[in-house]
């Protein structure tokens, strides 16, 4: 109930919710997957029994549509088999949909095998890390935040940026200080290459050097 609550809220405010599938009590086994006809993933079977790849998804429709693209034929050009399927002479072969309606949790916005839906969950630990950092007892923002509202708690999210951001600044400079202060002690060169920090992304250079 909570989870649906917060994919509608979500959809409210103009964003596509991301999350993991729980499949716990779910039976995996190749078997049952074909008999349900759907992957983990939420990706259908094909009548064949091969799976079907994600096409687009409709937010009008609330669906996400799927299609073999005639698969068989580029593994087995041969295989008279492709012959007798009576999805052959569609465009796309064998073609159907999974509607957000019947599958809420399972069905995004973003195939939940696709690439983007792997990049978009890879920003996932980058965020967690971010509301870690700002639940740790020296700064302690977030652990039991009292606001009501969506403005005060995007006020609490910002402060709560500037302040990580500072600790981390203000951890860049002390560590400098010590390996600057030890190199000139004991001449060690290992001091001096921590001095320079880790090798920064082209990407990362052009946005901060940018006029």
């Amino acid at each position: 109930m909570m989870m649906n609550l917060a994919i509608n809220g979500a959809k409210e405010k103009g964003s596509e919710p991301g999350f993991d599938y729980n499949s716990r009590n779910e039976d995996l086994n190749e078997e049952a997957l074909l008999k349900r006809g759907y992957d983990k993933n939420g990706t259908p079977f094909a009548p064949c029994g091969r799976p079907t790849k994600w096409k687009d998804h409709d937010p009008k429709e609330k669906r996400s549509c799927f299609s073999c693209e005639k698969e068989c034929l580029r593994e087995c050009p041969l295989n008279p088999f492709p012959k007798e399927c009576p999805h052959r002479d569609n465009e796309h072969g064998f073609s159907t949909k999974m509607s957000v309606k019947a599958h809420p949790r399972l069905i995004l916005r973003w195939h939940r095998a696709s690439s983007i839906y792997k990049k978009i969950k890879s920003y996932r630990t980058s965020s967690e890390r971010s509301n870690s950092n700002c639940k740790e007892n020296d700064l302690d923002i977030l652990e039991r935040p009292r606001v009501r509202g969506i403005k005060r708690a995007a006020v609490l999210s910002y402060l709560s940026d500037i302040a990580s951001f500072l600790k981390r600044v203000l951890g860049l400079i002390i560590r400098v200080t010590v390996n600057l202060r030890k190199y000139r002690e004991t001449k060690n060169k290992k001091y001096w290459e921590r001095l320079f920090g880790p090798k920064v992304p082209l990407y990362l250079l052009y946005a901060i050097q940018r006029e």
